[in-house]
């Protein structure tokens, strides 16, 4: 065998996978990714009203209704579905097959490496304290996303906070890694949906040529910038089509004229997406736009707010300022909250 063949095979077995040789993948070698059970939290405004209905699994938000609109699930309907919806991860050298097409082919489901070979873990016992923990790993990484719930909410104005962090556990140093999440949100369908460019304004994705993850939206100081893709992206090539003024997601209105918003860690963000001309809010997690090698134990986080906010007509810049200001102000105040509950015992209450 050839050195760069031993090298290959190395990296197979390094990497956990299961097939014995000349064993063809099949759709029994790929493990469940069925949702067993839901963690349901209702978020009130000040004077005890209900607002928002929120239910977690184990793959991140997998139910969100308004008290106003309680037949409109915000996450798209169907068994592989959810927001903040780990899929896929890459490396330079990584072995997986992303140009498998179509869902008859195992190749394709395979390459969903975070999502079906994850085994995740759910902490869910604080829940009503605000508090809600999920760790997975896999090809040698470890993973948790954090989500922080406020006590109290606006009428109008919902809002929560994730964290996620991923830990290089195997043993080597890894270059040029990314992790791919999806928001499947209903209410976008087919419609397209916005960011907020390096422009300044907001932009339909569809008004880039963006229909399903062909186009990709990154900061200017990326180092993957200059050559116009994402390497090792699984869609699209990693084709890149702009800058973002901030990586902020904003969808369409629903009837009662609610919208989603996703706010991003600008430091660790590597790029954002549009999935199903519309219906998926993507966004890519890295660990900083100059931080091409990812070292062996170390560890990187990226803090994520999710807004559902009465908002008939797209929002101002200028409102779009001030929740951008109020999120980049309350990173180090979650870092601290996920970091005490990360290092207390289920049951201790912990206090802003």
């Amino acid at each position: 065998m050839s050195k760069s063949g031993r090298a290959t095979l190395l990296l197979v077995l390094a990497l956990g996978w299961r097939a014995a040789p000349g064993h063809v993948m099949s759709y029994q070698d790929i493990p469940t990714d069925e949702v067993s059970t839901l963690y349901p939290v209702t978020l009130n405004s000040e004077d005890g009203a209900p607002v928002l209905n929120i239910a977690f699994s184990s793959r991140g938000v997998q139910k969100l209704t308004t008290f106003e609109e309680p037949d409109l699930d915000w996450v798209y309907p169907g068994g592989r579905s959810a927001w903040d919806y780990r899929e896929w991860h890459w490396w330079k050298g990584h072995p997986f097959d992303f140009e498998a097409r179509g869902l008859d082919n195992p190749a394709y489901w395979q390459s969903f490496r975070p999502r079906h070979w994850g085994n995740p873990r759910v902490d869910a016992e604080r829940l009503r304290q605000g508090y809600l923990g999920i760790d997975f790993e896999t090809d040698g990484f470890y993973f948790s996303q954090d989500y922080l719930l406020p006590a109290q909410v606006e009428a109008g104005s919902v809002y929560w906070d994730m964290v996620f962090t991923a830990t290089n556990s195997t043993g080597t140093q890894i270059e040029e890694y990314g992790h791919f999440f999806a928001c499947y949100t209903s209410v976008n369908s087919n419609k397209s949906y916005w960011f907020w460019d390096g422009g300044g304004e907001l932009v339909l994705w569809k008004d880039r040529g963006a229909s399903h993850l062909n186009a990709y939206v990154t900061s200017s100081q990326a180092y993957f910038r200059p050559g116009g893709r994402i390497p090792h992206c699984p869609r699209g090539e990693g084709r890149i089509v702009g800058t973002w003024h901030h990586p902020v997601l904003v969808s369409h209105a629903s009837p009662g004229g609610w919208r989603s918003v996703i706010l991003l860690d600008q430091d660790t963000t590597g790029a954002i997406a549009c999935g199903m001309q519309g219906g998926a809010m993507d966004f890519i997690f890295y660990p900083g736009h100059r931080q091409r090698i990812f070292q062996s134990g170390s560890s990187f986080s990226s803090h994520l707010r999710h807004l559902l906010v009465k908002s008939p007509d797209l929002p101002s810049l200028q409102q779009l300022e001030e929740w951008w200001r109020q999120f980049r102000e309350s990173k180090s105040k979650v870092g601290r909250l996920v970091g005490r509950f990360r290092s207390s015992a289920p049951g201790t209450r912990n206090e802003p």
